[in-house]
């Protein structure tokens, strides 16, 4: 499960310059992607893994999982709904 996890961060590493170069989000912004997108990886990762499921069928890492996901989802549109003025488009290159 370590390849599965050193992958899946590559990945988020890749997505988060994606993001970070465009500045579209807003502070805290890219924090909360790689925590939604952390989650999201490590709760698939634990179905490979031999730990007891713990409720439904998921194990308490994969719950745990879920509420980071739902905290940080929560988080990031609170960003975007709250401080819209935050959002800075990436400078240009043509200089004035």
């Amino acid at each position: 499960t370590q390849a599965y996890l050193s992958l899946g961060n590559g990945a988020i590493l890749v997505v988060l310059l994606f993001w970070e170069r465009r500045r579209l989000l807003p502070n805290n912004g890219l924090f909360c992607v790689q925590g939604i997108l952390y989650a999201l990886l490590r709760w698939e990762v634990e179905f490979y893994r031999a730990s007891p499921a713990w409720w439904a069928g998921w194990t308490i890492a994969q719950w745990a999982c879920v509420v980071g996901f739902l905290f940080f989802s929560v988080y990031l549109v609170r960003l975007c709904i709250q401080k819209p003025s935050l959002l800075t488009p990436a400078p240009s290159s043509e200089q004035e």
